[in-house]
């Protein structure tokens, strides 16, 4: 459906003049709808309302309000203006209402109840609802103007005649009198009907039927100078929750959704890609540029639906930016062949089986090593010439020590061979050397005492 021009205009409008916000009224014909009457009073006409209303006491009358206010038809409507008044395209919202959609959805948009002020009255005294109306607001607030149901408290007369003080009269005259969006008929708002001043700023009017000629509001937009057509907001779009709807989407344009996006051919090349790179995954043939341009033609073969859903112009772009290209996996039995006589492969079974031999083969020799320290210490003890001279137990200690080693880790089991092997060496010639040593010192003692001389 066309957008009335009206509301195109009010969007540019309340797009430039955020710096300086239009004021809003909501009027109860937002909440007491005809329905909610019928099932309050049996009746949607609203001096029957009334008259029902009166025969109640104060408390029956909440009450019966608070049953049937209790869900709305309107909650997404609310939720399009808590976003706009979130986003600062309103100052100062005046409302008829006593329910509490309003709040609750600028609770569900982010917003708590100290982010923005609230004045309410026979709940804020008319003094401070005053004075808070002769300043500017940081930010914007809410003043309601029968009550608040939430607050539990609304006027003794509620919904009859209702009057503001003097103190209070002056300050809501001249916020009627700015720049205002009216949302609804204030028909039943006899006191806020007295205050509509006929000079005044911009005025424009949402109400769902074409207002009669007598409307209060009506006459003041004539007497300000202001073309009806350019202010009348009306038929669909004159519903609370279809304009502030539309001014949402105008105003607050969102990111499409990630189902609405239409992939491009390179993020598609880079899912492909994530696909090659899993194992047992068979080729896979990617929609040639033929079927696509056969898909195209049967398509328009077929007869065309008026409404062409996103999704469909999604799965339209990507088949005709996609390229005929195959995609080679290698066999899941290859794969795992080839992790077998891999590198790491290899060295991890050779470093298993070679630890496998270093344990036994280090703990014999570390047997071993105990048992000629033993031997070592008895022959210390026993004052006899030891079996092993330094020189062989300094080799004991550094093989101990390299056993010791491999067994952490830090030396190769090769290493640890040829280490053993030329310690072993050392020791085993070790005896013949010493029996030379005390040969060689025996015949020189000979020489001597046979008058030889002693060789140098």
């Amino acid at each position: 459906m066309e957008l009335p021009t009206t509301l195109s205009d009010l969007a540019q409008i309340l797009q430039l003049r955020k710096s300086h916000p239009y004021n809003l009224l909501l009027t109860s014909t937002i909440s007491l709808t005809p329905q909610v009457l019928l099932a309050i009073c049996g009746s949607n006409s609203w001096y029957d309302f009334c008259e029902w209303m009166r025969r109640r006491g104060l408390t029956d009358r909440k009450a019966s309000l608070e049953i049937h206010l209790s869900s709305s038809g309107d909650l997404e409507g609310y939720r399009a203006l808590a976003r706009l008044l979130k986003a600062g395209y309103f100052s100062t919202v005046l409302t008829t209402n006593v329910d509490s959609f309003l709040d609750d959805a600028l609770f569900d948009c982010g917003l708590r109840p100290t982010s923005y002020e609230t004045l309410v009255i026979n709940r804020d005294t008319d003094r401070r609802i005053a004075a808070a109306l002769d300043s500017e607001p940081d930010g914007f607030r809410i003043i309601k103007l029968r009550g608040s149901l939430s607050d539990d408290v609304i006027p003794d007369r509620y919904p009859e005649l209702f009057e503001f003080s003097s103190a209070l009269r002056g300050s809501l005259e001249r916020y009627l009198n700015r720049d205002i969006v009216i949302i609804g008929s204030i028909e039943r708002e006899d006191d806020l009907r007295r205050s509509l001043a006929y000079q005044g700023g911009r005025i424009y009017y949402a109400i769902p039927d074409q207002p009669p000629a007598n409307d209060d509001v009506v006459k003041a937009i004539r007497a300000r100078g202001i073309n009806l057509n350019a202010a009348l907001i009306t038929g669909s779009y004159g519903h609370f929750a279809a304009i502030f709807k539309a001014l949402e989407s105008m105003l607050l344009p969102v990111a499409p959704a990630e189902d609405d996006v239409i992939p491009s051919a390179k993020n598609q090349r880079v899912s492909t890609q994530k696909q090659e790179e899993r194992p047992g995954i068979t080729t896979v043939s990617a929609p040639s540029q033929e079927a696509a341009s056969s898909s195209t033609k049967s398509a328009k073969a077929q007869p065309s639906s008026p409404v062409t859903t996103k999704r469909e112009k999604s799965q339209k772009a990507s088949s005709s930016s996609i390229t005929s290209e195959k995609v080679h996996v290698p066999d899941s039995n290859a794969l795992t062949e080839a992790q077998e006589n891999s590198y790491p492969t290899r060295v991890a079974r050779q470093g298993g089986a070679n630890t496998s031999l270093v344990r036994p083969v280090a703990t014999i020799f570390v047997v071993l090593f105990g048992i000629s320290g033993i031997l070592f210490m008895i022959s210390v003890f026993s004052r006899n010439t030891p079996s092993f001279g330094p020189r062989d137990i300094i080799i004991l200690l550094i093989i101990a020590a390299v056993i010791i080693l491999a067994i952490v880790g830090i030396i190769s089991p090769g290493q640890l061979i040829n280490i053993l092997t030329l310690g072993l060496s050392s020791v085993s010639s070790s005896p013949t050397q010493s029996e030379d040593a005390k040969t060689g010192k025996t015949k020189n003692v000979k020489g001597k005492q046979n008058g030889e001389p002693e060789k140098e």
